[in-house]
């Protein structure tokens, strides 16, 4: 050994802290982890490989035969170049498209036809853009992916550059001070090849997210069913709330409800398919023939639909009263909503209601609309407003009292009337299910979804870990998922309502009345307090168990 070679305290720690072993998710990060902990067991006991050399060499060689990072950074980058390629060519699309839609209709189409022809151009609109805007964020991502791998293969090189030098050192009859060095040196690059592994596995999963999403939003195809021609797919799959829309939050019915509903109209008997495609026929807008079709997913019989198109036929042409009474708009587009980072969903503008105090004259309380006030329980609460978000019907009884579910006082849509029946909707359905997260779900999400909700423990950051990508398909397909969250000192425990997944972020709904964009990470280190506390440590910050539909 040279000079250079400088003994080091056998018990030092690597240069950097080690990852979360029950977080790693390759096999190469796992072996690399697995060889570091051979390697520093060996560092503390010097006298072993002197002893016996052929260990210290087997624990080198062991290290440095793990494969490294995978991919290759140039054909990645020459995908994502084909991406943005296409994310140009549809944006040329769009732009000819708009044109269409806004000055160039043939003179011969007025009134009804040119209103049909603009919703149609409308709807393939909202298709291409949201297929340059997938292209574009493809492209990005791909990127970035190049972009990370690249620097993760230099980092492993540099690591086993490390490791073959302690390992030509290894040679010989080394003394045992020698062997720390060698053993400490080894570590060093053992570790940098760690974390190049976990940089490449973060950003793979960071891109396998991405893309999985992306892949959920093309949503016209989902709808197969004879008799439905390609551009009312398209139109169903695009129409928002007030027009076509390319951005997934924004449009009235998730891929999951587009296919369902496909799949229901073509169990129906030929009476019941001629009867519902008379009503979407007879629709007066997209969006209300979107309510119609979001109805049908829902899992109601034609007579059912029947009885729900009569109330919302006479707004049929109001896409403003639509969006209010049929959907609680529980999310926000934005990430970054409110000081505090929460968004609070309200009803017709109205986002707080007034409760007098009793015994109190004067004196009144200030709760969030949705907010489950003094009803006994979160999860009734909580669940009641993930069906209002994923049924027209259920929120049309909440909001006016009428329709196949109904309510108190048919036809009052006034705020304080709807905050009274949210709140005996919340109480019903806490006297019906009490406490208990399954039979909530089996009452209100089952039914609706079409699915069957299953309780996931989650009481480990590993576990978590793992049920992330479930979690996020569900969420890609607009199914809603229960979060259960506990403070791991303490008895007390909260549930709340996952609702969208964007990028690295998750959207939850607590039903004390307000919405927050929290990261993954948070998610899996337990770190959700913000929620519920002051800070992501505060409050209940565990996620303990989330209920899944499979």
């Amino acid at each position: 050994m040279g000079k250079a070679d400088k003994p080091r305290d056998p018990t030092a720690s690597a240069p950097a802290a080690e990852p979360d072993p029950s977080l790693l998710r390759s096999p190469h990060a796992k072996a690399l982890h697995i060889a570091l902990e051979a390697l520093d067991t060996l560092r503390s006991h010097p006298q072993l490989v002197q002893w016996f050399p052929k260990l210290g060499r087997f624990a080198l060689d062991t290290a440095l035969g793990i494969p490294g990072p995978d991919g290759d950074p140039a054909v990645i980058a020459d995908i994502a170049h084909r991406y943005a390629e296409a994310s140009h060519v549809n944006v040329a699309v769009v732009e000819d498209l708009s044109v269409i839609s806004s000055s160039s209709l043939p003179a011969a189409w007025r009134g009804r036809a040119g209103e049909t022809a603009g919703q149609a151009i409308g709807g393939l609109i909202g298709q291409v853009s949201e297929a340059y805007q997938t292209y574009e964020q493809g492209a990005f991502a791909l990127g970035t992916f190049a972009t990370k791998l690249t620097t993760a293969k230099n980092r492993d090189s540099a690591g086993a550059e490390q490791l073959r030098i302690a390992r030509q050192h290894a040679n010989g009859s080394p003394s045992q001070q020698q062997w720390v060095t060698i053993l400490s040196d080894a570590a060093t690059g053992c570790h940098t090849r760690l974390t190049a592994a976990v940089l490449r596995d973060g950003a793979a999963d960071d891109l396998n997210t991405l893309l999985g999403q992306l892949t959920a939003n093309a949503r016209a195809h989902t709808i197969n069913s004879p008799g439905i021609d390609p551009l009312t797919a398209v139109l169903l799959s695009y129409t928002g709330d007030v027009g076509a829309s390319a951005y997934a939050p924004n449009q009235i019915l998730t891929p999951a409800q587009l296919q369902r509903a496909s799949q229901l109209l073509d169990s129906m008997s030929a009476a019941d398919r001629a009867a519902f495609e008379s009503m979407l026929a007879g629709a007066r807008s997209p969006q209300e023939a979107a309510y119609l079709w979001k109805a049908l997913a829902a899992g109601y019989s034609v007579k059912q639909l029947g009885r729900f198109d009569t109330v919302i036929r006479p707004h049929g042409n109001d896409p403003s009263w639509l969006s209010n009474h049929l959907n609680p708009h529980l999310g926000s587009q934005d990430p970054l909503v409110g000081p505090d980072g929460k968004y609070t969903p309200g009803y017709r503008g109205q986002t707080g209601t007034t409760t007098p105090d009793r015994g109190k004259p004067g004196w009144v309380y200030n709760w969030d609309f949705y907010s489950q006030r003094d009803v006994p329980d979160c999860v009734a609460a909580s669940t009641v407003m993930a069906r209002a978000q994923s049924d027209p019907v259920y929120m049309l009884g909440l909001t006016t009292g009428q329709g196949p579910m109904g309510g108190s006082h048919p036809g009052d849509d006034r705020p304080a009337t709807v905050a009274q029946r949210v709140q005996d909707a919340y109480r019903g359905n806490y006297d019906a299910s009490g406490k208990d997260p399954a039979q909530n779900a089996k009452v209100l999400l089952n039914s609706t979804t079409g699915n069957t909700y299953t309780t996931v423990s989650t009481g480990t950051a590993a576990s978590r870990q793992s049920v992330l990508p479930q979690v996020e398909a569900a969420l890609d397909q607009g199914k809603p998922v229960p979060v259960d969250v506990v403070d791991p000192g303490s008895t007390s425990a909260h549930q709340m309502m996952i609702i969208a997944a964007q990028g690295d972020d998750l959207e939850i709904y607590n039903p004390w009345g307000y919405t927050e964009w929290v990261t993954k990470e948070q998610f899996v280190n337990g770190q959700l307090g913000d929620l519920t506390g002051k800070s992501p440590t505060d409050g209940l910050p565990t996620a303990y168990q989330v209920l899944l539909p499979q």
